[in-house]
């Protein structure tokens, strides 16, 4: 059935039409792949901060439950750090266990009556600092000056106690004798009461020549020598 629209053209109606633009349509397939994309991404980053903070977890209980081996580790390694200072300073002692010998047979016989050692604390001397250009310029020396050897020198503390003046005087004076002290100074003195006494409690500083012990042993083995004084007149002759 064939209908004609005898309406005329502004009276008609009209079909509606709708048409895409192909920009459009790429811009929102764009976008959602992107939004899909962010979305994929946030999921993702949630799941390894979850797996982060449960390895936190794990981490925290394992260092909880070896705390205590921790403390004793940390309890032996100070332990063993003493016990190398210890041999340390046994090492040196056994080094110089002549010279402390002598060093006490000296000081003992210059301790004057009326005074009293409390302590005797001695400073080591500190080891050579690393000089590589005085290295070089001992090189570039003439080999054939011959320097003296420099005296290993160390440092000691001297405290203790005596019933005057006088006596703390006589201890320097005797100390001033002897080879093993040098450089003797007199820290302070304070006049304390001992029981029913008063006394002078004093401190004396000085410089240690640890080589004194090596030329006594020089002067006793020329002591120890002995001269034929016939052999002598007989070539005079």
């Amino acid at each position: 059935m064939i209908e004609i629209n005898l309406l005329p053209r502004e009276y008609r109606q009209r079909r509606t039409s709708f048409s895409f633009d192909k920009k459009m349509l790429y811009i929102g397939a764009a976008l959602v792949m992107f939004i899909a994309v962010l979305g994929a991404t946030t999921i993702y980053q949630k799941h390894e901060i979850a797996r982060i903070d449960n390895l936190i977890d794990k981490a925290r209980i394992e260092e909880t439950r070896y705390r205590k081996d921790l403390d004793l580790i940390d309890g032996l390694t100070e332990v063993k750090e003493k016990i190398l200072q210890r041999l340390d300073a046994v090492d040196k002692l056994d080094q110089r266990r002549d010279f402390y010998v002598s060093l006490l047979e000296d000081i003992n016989r210059r301790v004057p009556e009326f005074l009293w050692m409390s302590s005797f604390t001695e400073i080591p001397p500190p080891p050579p600092p690393d000089n590589p250009k005085k290295e070089k310029k001992e090189k570039k020396a003439d080999a054939t000056i011959a320097a003296a050897p420099a005296a290993t020198v160390g440092s000691a503390r001297i405290e203790g106690y005596a019933f005057n003046l006088n006596a703390i005087a006589t201890f320097m004076i005797a100390m001033m004798k002897s080879d093993y002290f040098d450089n003797i100074r007199l820290g302070h003195t304070i006049r304390e009461r001992i029981a029913d006494t008063r006394a002078y409690n004093f401190a004396i500083t000085c410089d240690l020549n640890y080589d004194a012990a090596d030329v006594y042993d020089e002067l006793e083995d020329l002591g120890d020598q002995e001269f034929n004084l016939s052999a002598v007149n007989e070539t005079n002759d």
